[in-house]
């Protein structure tokens, strides 16, 4: 009788052992909505609740279909169709979210693709549609933008990357859907991601920039929407994105950056004042080519925050990759989810079906179709 309960301690042991996501699968099957051409290309997505129903809905840009497609969720995880089109009259490069005019309704910021790009104010009609606000010249090849209140009046504040010139332009929000002029900040040359998050605890939202050359900049908010000159780390080749969360319980805010030519995520964990330590890399080979988009949720329930990828996938197998948490600021090895498809090129995570678990919304290389992994 010893002997068999030491085998079963010994047994759930080895259980507990392994990484979660090899314990259990993560996700249900991923479903897809195929939104627009197969030539659509979609890119960036966003989520909010863009009709007040209480359900997150998504919101995703199509370059080639040259508008931006709106999936109203219907509280279980799944979309409604047909979805809400806005129309640009060109691609649609970047999305981000904000409420430019007060009135509490989901607003929409996108960059229009061409020579120069465009950014452009679409104001929610509170149903899921939108109308046009505003449209303001950037320069060539902005493809990233973020919306945070910048100065602390309780306006939305726009800042958008220049991808041939190694500034941030920071538009000023008025409050009536429209923009002040914008003022330039230094930022790392060929900009191809940016985000916003209090970095030294100060109450102000500052910037992260990420630069095609290998450097991700920290520009910290002077506390009335001016930026200091930025903090540079390297990270490697070709970084996409970053996301920030606090991996080690600390109560400081912690970076990681998702890295296409290194085929990895570097991790920061911060200082508390807007400076990070040494970086540790995590390669992601394992879950497929990339990665081109990073995020940070709790996704195995364990109170610790844990790191999800966008791939390309190899073979149809990978496409998104898991780095649990071990909550000290470690990461534990990549565990590939197959998404079935050529992999995804973005990715965002949050509650669709409100049961407490996190999910994942990915846009997928194959260029028309939005993919729904519900947590479980």
């Amino acid at each position: 009788m010893l002997q068999t309960k030491r085998l079963i301690l010994l047994a759930l042991l080895s259980l507990l052992a392994l990484p979660l996501g090899a314990a259990a699968q993560q996700f249900q099957s991923p479903v897809y909505y195929r939104v627009g051409a197969k030539n659509a290309n979609l890119k960036s997505g966003v989520w909010a609740d863009f009709n007040h129903d209480g359900f997150p809905d998504f919101a995703v840009g199509q370059y080639n279909g040259k508008s931006v497609a709106v999936l109203l969720g219907k509280g279980d995880g799944t979309f409604l169709k047909p979805y809400h089109l806005i129309r640009l009259g060109s691609g649609s490069v970047a999305l981000s979210v904000g409420d430019f005019n007060g009135d509490t309704i989901p607003d929409l910021a996108v960059i229009k693709a061409g020579e120069p790009a465009h950014l452009s104010l679409f104001l929610g009609n509170g149903d899921g549609s939108f109308h046009h606000s505003a449209t303001y010249r950037l320069g060539t090849g902005s493809q990233a933008v973020v919306v945070a209140d910048f100065n602390g009046d309780g306006k939305a504040d726009v800042a958008v990357t220049n991808y041939s010139k190694s500034f941030v332009q920071v538009f000023l929000g008025n409050g009536d859907g429209t923009l002040q002029p914008p003022k330039g900040y230094g930022a790392p040359l060929y900009a191809t991601g940016i985000t916003a998050a209090d970095l030294n605890g100060d109450g102000h939202f500052d910037l992260i920039v990420t630069g095609f050359k290998g450097a991700v900049s920290i520009l910290l908010n002077n506390g009335d929407g001016t930026f200091q000159k930025p903090l540079r780390y390297k990270v490697g080749s070709e970084p996409s994105t970053a996301a920030i969360g606090d991996l080690n319980h600390d109560n400081k805010p912690d970076l990681v950056v998702a890295s296409a030519g290194t085929q990895g995520v570097y991790v920061f964990l911060g200082n508390g004042d807007g400076s990070f330590g040494k970086s540790t890399f995590y390669p992601t080979l394992n879950a497929g080519n990339g990665p081109f988009a990073v995020t940070i949720a709790d996704f195995n329930g364990n109170g610790n925050p844990d790191v999800a990828v966008a791939t390309q996938s190899v073979h149809h197998k990978g496409g998104l990759g898991l780095l649990y948490g071990n909550g000290d600021g470690t990461l534990q090895t990549v565990t590939p989810v197959n998404l079935g498809h050529d992999g995804a090129i973005s990715l965002v995570s949050t509650d669709l079906n409100k049961d407490g678990h996190p999910d994942v919304v990915v846009t997928s290389l194959d260029g028309f179709t939005v993919g729904v992994l519900l947590g479980q």
